[in-house]
């Protein structure tokens, strides 16, 4: 037990050294701005993480986004430590213990969510210590692991739902442990006396939703919002969202990429080590191999596939590699009993063919093996050690900020740039003077229930109103400035004007000229920081990476503005500075516009270069850069053939997307 706890500080210790100031993408803003607030996060709410998040954030020291993300450190330092103690109990040996503790600190994916904040890191520490006290229990059939197993089943309900997918492995391990080793259960009232008892910090909830922090989801003040709040009944239960993964095909998607993420994170080094770690714990018992097989299957592919993340760019990409977080600790705790086993056989081999005294070719294969994580670690550590003072998601929120006049209101949607700009707001009070709203939320009932709280001088359309989001806009474009960084709906006589990183609703009336536009966007964007001299110039975090999508979108919507204005040399600066961000998502329409826009300046050869990386870079294909192309030689080479060749694919291809009325 002493190794453990050893192993756990000196987790920790590596961790504070990493750990970040700044806030970091994804949902980090949305977690970090409701426990500084005393409020309520995205669904499900995790209210044990928010409570404690909110104690932490009253710490005298450094950020409020630092004293959060102790609750990653902390849980996977410990994390660590009882992996060691899992693969020390399943091998009787020290060293494959400390390389699965290694291996796990070594890992990208673990680090990286040990040092920002995120709500991952207390799943993984319930995810082990519920695996550990089944199997303890199984194994010694002392009652007392049980019923601790119990509670922190309950405790852990309180804070990440995905836990219920290690209740089959859990249940089949007590199953066998009664029938096949006659464990005798404790009364039924204590078991559930105990899991009451650990689902206490739902409590958290509706005291927070009466509290008039801006970040309140549901408000769960009542029954109905409670239970929407839990089940994430916006969003659908344990999916990723409520349009996408309802497919068998979208769902085979998501269950390679498990394998695609394994084979990319573990190596053949460490997979041989994971299927030799699966054949030690069947040599155990055929009960507990299974235990071991049905947790990590449940907790990885099963969930995964039921989940169906869409992965279409790195911002959706780094939504799902997080969900792998569980699966990589137990499959780097088989990696660690692997180990042992891979010790055992070659001793066996050496000792059988080269005689005994050459046995020390096994502690030779033990120290060569401990290359691997080493290696590893040093890799993660060129990658992350940036993080710690990185300031990236808060200077995109400073560069939202800047754009708005004083006392405008702002509806942001999308998760990177409207959490870190709330962060920014609300958690740091940094300009005051603004209103940062929720696109999506307008429409809930309960979030104009705040606002009206929050925001008094608003004028917030009540429940009778069929449209509140287009209401909320009509009503208060008098008296406030309204920016956004979509199109949403305009009042008449209105437009969305480019500013910088958003649009600004303008009255018809009162537009700028090109030339106007022009000089404002310059100004804005001279200001903006550069997104790319961060951590992520050393290396592209994918959720990180979506700041780089937001910036992106910014120029191609100014530069689109410009190319039907007729501006079209401007156009193609935009178009080259989405280009030169990189982002995925943008690529294939930037390289296209710009190829329109330098055809239309008759660089015949700039365009049909364009088109040809729009179609590289495209992952879906676009057969539309056909008739482009058909279009640039016929009026602007003037290869008539050339063109007509072109034509003629592009006509095809318009006939194959027809439906013949006898096929109706």
């Amino acid at each position: 037990m002493s190794v453990v706890w050893l192993i756990s500080i000196l987790s920790f210790a590596i961790f504070l050294t990493l750990q970040a100031k700044g806030i970091y993408a994804g949902d980090s803003g949305d977690l970090v701005t409701a426990a500084a607030l005393m409020g309520v996060p995205h669904p499900p709410g995790y209210p044990l993480y928010t409570f404690f998040g909110f104690l932490l954030s009253k710490l005298p020291f450094y950020t409020i986004s630092w004293r959060v993300t102790l609750l990653s450190s902390l849980p996977h330092a410990i994390t660590v430590g009882l992996v060691y103690g899992l693969v020390f109990r399943a091998t009787k040996r020290r060293l494959p213990g400390i390389f699965s503790s290694l291996l796990l600190l070594s890992t990208y994916l673990y680090t990286l969510y040990s040092i920002t904040p995120e709500v991952f890191a207390l799943l993984d520490l319930f995810v082990v210590l519920l695996f550990t006290f089944v199997l303890i229990w199984y194994e010694t059939k002392q009652g007392r692991y049980l019923t601790w197993a119990t509670f922190v089943f309950g405790l852990s309900l309180t804070h990440h739902h995905m836990i219920l997918f290690l209740v089959p492995a859990a249940v089949f391990l007590i199953l066998r442990g009664i029938k096949r080793r006659g464990i005798r259960l404790a009364p039924l009232w204590k078991y559930v006396a105990l899991f009451l008892l650990g689902l206490l910090p739902y409590l958290y909830a509706p005291i927070a939703g009466r509290g008039d922090a801006i970040l309140n989801w549901d408000r769960p003040v009542d029954a109905a919002g409670f239970f929407r709040l839990i089940t994430r009944a916006d969003y659908g239960t344990f999916v990723s969202g409520p349009s996408f993964g309802t497919s068998l095909g979208e769902r085979l998607v998501s269950l390679k990429a498990v394998f695609r993420f394994i084979w990319i994170d573990f190596t053949w080094i460490g997979l041989p080590l994971i299927a030799a770690g699966v054949w030690g714990v069947f040599k155990k018992g055929r009960d507990i191999g299974i235990y071991w097989v049905l947790a990590g299957g449940l907790l990885g592919p099963i969930f995964l596939a039921y989940a169906s993340f869409p992965l279409a760019n790195t911002f959706t990409l780094g939504t799902y590699e997080r969900f792998l977080l569980p699966l990589y600790v137990l499959l780097i705790a088989l990696a660690g009993i692997g180990f042992s086993q891979c010790q055992s056989w070659v001793a066996y081999g050496a000792s059988r063919y080269l005689g005994k005294k050459y046995v020390i070719l096994s502690l030779g294969f033990s120290l060569v093996l401990f290359f691997y994580p080493i290696f590893s670690g040093y890799v993660t550590w060129k990658e992350t050690k940036g993080i710690r003072e990185d300031r990236t998601a808060e200077y995109l929120a400073a560069d939202v900020l800047a754009t708005l006049p004083q006392g405008a209101v702002v509806i942001l949607a999308r998760d990177t740039v409207l959490f870190t700009t709330q962060y920014v707001r609300y958690a740091l009070d940094k300009r005051p003077d603004t209103i940062v709203l929720h696109a999506s939320a307008l429409p809930s009932s309960d979030y104009r229930t705040v606002l009206r709280r929050r925001f008094p001088e608003l004028s917030i359309p009540d429940d009778t109103v069929s449209d509140p989001l287009s209401t909320f806009i009509r009503q208060n474009i008098a008296h406030r400035v309204i920016f956004s960084n979509v199109v949403l709906p305009n009042p008449e006589g209105t437009r969305w004007v480019p500013k910088g990183l958003l649009m600004e609703l303008t009255p018809s009336s009162q537009l700028p000229s090109v030339d106007q536009l022009i000089a404002a966007n310059t100004r804005l964007w001279s200001s903006y920081h550069d997104p790319r001299q961060g951590v992520l110039m050393q290396f592209r975090h994918l959720m990180l990476s979506d700041i780089l999508d937001v910036y992106a979108n910014a120029h191609a919507v100014y530069g689109d503005t410009l190319f039907r204005a007729g501006r079209l040399s401007d156009a193609i600066v935009e178009y080259q500075a989405v280009i030169t961000l990189g982002s995925e998502a943008l690529l294939p329409q930037a390289w296209t516009k710009l190829g329109q826009s330098r055809v239309l300046m008759s660089d015949c050869v700039g365009g049909l270069t364009a088109f040809e990386n729009a179609q590289r870079t495209s992952f879906i294909g676009m057969p539309e850069l056909l008739y482009y192309k058909a279009v640039t030689y016929r009026d602007c080479v003037g290869d008539a053939s050339k063109s007509a060749r072109l034509f003629s694919e592009y006509e095809s291809w318009q006939q194959q997307k027809e439906i013949r009325l006898d096929q109706l």
